[in-house]
């Protein structure tokens, strides 16, 4: 098991923002709406093999 800085917290922190950013402005804003809804869709399918129900709600995800 690892154990975080505080330094590090903020590292890992700062580092979301700017992953969160470049995948927005590479992935998303590339895509018309009707491509996410259908991405969404694709990952939809995809996350509900990976873990159950319960977290994928606490995830937001719909679980249809």
């Amino acid at each position: 098991m690892a154990v975080l800085t505080a330094e590090g917290v903020k590292e890992v922190k700062r580092a979301a923002r700017q992953h969160v950013e470049q995948v927005r402005e590479l992935v998303f804003d590339r895509l018309s709406h009707e491509q996410q809804r259908e991405l969404r869709e694709i990952c939809e399918v995809l996350a509900t093999g990976l873990t159950d129900e319960v977290a994928l709600s606490r995830m937001g995800w719909s679980g249809k």
